[in-house]
C-alpha cells in the first residue's frame, strides 16, 4: 500500500470520461431529388392541422412555382419548393421566390418554404434570404428557407423519417451509416416502426410545435 502510494493518488477525483456528441446534420444531399421531395411532403404532412397535401404536378408539367402544397382547416395555403443542390447560390434563392410570386399560387399562399439540401449559413445567402424575405412580406407571405440544418432539427422529432428515407443498409455511403446510426434515437426496428405507424395523431398545437424549426423539441417520442 505504501509502495502504490508512491505512484498514485488515491484521494484524487475520478477522470469523467470524454463528451462525445452525436452527428447533428443528416446527409440531405445523398438523396435522390424524388426522395428529398417526398421527405420534404412526409413532413410537411405533420405540420399543424393539415386537411390535405399534394405533390404539385407531374415531370414536365409547369408547377407555377411549388413542388408541393398544405392546405390546413383554416382554409389557408402553404407552399413548398423542394432543391435538393449540392450548392445553393444567391441567384437561385432569388429565382425561386420570383417562380413562386409570378404563379398563381402567389394569392392563395401564407407561408412559403424553400427547402433545400445545402446549408444556408454563407453571409451572401443570409442577406439574400432577408431580402426575399421582405419581398413576400409585402405580399402578406410569410418566407421561410429551410436548409440543411434547419430539416436536420426538424426530422428530430421524427425518427421513423430518417429511418425511412435514411437507413443505413440501403443508402450504400459511409456518410450516411455514421449519421444514421448516431442519430439521437435508435434505429427503428420492425417492432418499433409498427408502433411509430399506430401512435395516435398528435394535437394540433404539438404537431405545429414539432414542425415549427424555431421550436422543435428535442425530447424522445416516450413510445419508441
Amino acid at each position: 500500500m505504501e509502495i502504490a502510494s508512491l505512484w498514485f493518488d488515491i484521494d484524487a477525483p475520478a477522470v469523467a470520461p470524454p463528451t462525445v456528441t452525436r452527428q447533428q446534420v443528416l446527409p440531405l444531399a445523398s438523396l435522390s431529388w424524388e426522395n428529398f421531395e417526398r421527405l420534404c411532403f412526409r413532413l410537411a404532412h405533420r405540420c399543424g392541422e393539415v386537411e390535405d397535401a399534394r405533390i404539385y404536378g407531374e415531370r414536365g408539367q409547369a408547377q407555377e412555382g411549388i413542388d408541393l402544397y398544405v392546405r390546413r382547416a383554416t382554409g389557408d395555403y402553404e407552399t413548398w419548393q423542394c432543391k435538393r443542390y449540392e450548392q445553393i447560390t444567391t441567384t437561385d434563392i432569388k429565382e425561386a421566390v420570383t417562380k413562386f410570386l409570378e404563379g398563381n399560387w402567389e394569392s392563395r399562399t401564407r407561408l412559403f418554404r424553400l427547402a433545400v439540401a445545402p446549408s444556408l449559413n454563407a453571409i451572401k445567402l443570409a442577406e439574400e434570404i432577408e431580402r426575399q424575405r421582405q419581398r413576400c412580406e409585402a405580399v402578406n407571405i410569410t418566407f421561410e428557407p429551410l436548409d440543411r440544418d434547419r430539416l436536420s432539427l426538424m426530422l428530430k422529432d421524427h425518427p421513423d423519417l430518417v429511418d425511412d428515407f435514411l437507413d443505413a443498409n440501403s443508402a450504400g455511403s459511409k456518410s450516411s451509416l455514421l449519421v444514421v446510426s448516431s442519430w439521437p434515437y435508435i434505429r427503428l426496428t420492425s417492432k418499433r416502426s409498427m408502433a411509430a405507424s399506430r401512435r395516435q395523431p398528435q394535437s394540433s398545437a404539438a404537431q405545429s410545435r414539432d414542425c415549427r424549426s424555431s421550436s422543435v423539441t428535442w425530447n424522445r417520442p416516450s413510445n419508441l
